[in-house]
C-alpha cells in the first residue's frame, strides 16, 4: 500500500515510514512456514490423543517469541540510524 502511495503521490520518492516497513517485511516471511509446522505439530498430537511435548511447547514459544523480537528490533534499526547517524549497528 505504501508502494502504490509513494507512485501515484510522491512520484516514487522512498518515505522514512517505507523504508522502515520494507525492513521489517524481510523478518515476517517466517511467520507462514511455522505456522503450518505449528499447525502439524497440533495435529498430529490430536491425532495420537495428546497434546505436544513439552519440549515442543517451548520451542513455539521460543520461535514465536524470536520472531516478534527480530521484527521489533528490523522497525528500530532505522530509528536508530536516524537518531545517531551511525549505520554500524
Amino acid at each position: 500500500m505504501i508502494d502504490t502511495y509513494q507512485a501515484i503521490k510522491l512520484d516514487g520518492q522512498s518515505t522514512f515510514l517505507s523504508e522502515v516497513l520494507h525492513g521489517a517485511k524481510d523478518t515476517v516471511k517466517f511467520c507462514p512456514l511455522l505456522s503450518v509446522v505449528f499447525i502439524a505439530a497440533r495435529l498430529r498430537a490430536n491425532q495420537l490423543q495428546t497434546v505436544p511435548q513439552p519440549w515442543a511447547q517451548t520451542s513455539f514459544y521460543i520461535t514465536t517469541n524470536s520472531i516478534l523480537g527480530q521484527t521489533i528490533m528490523a522497525l528500530m534499526l532505522p530509528l536508530l540510524n536516524r537518531m545517531y547517524g551511525s549505520s554500524s549497528f
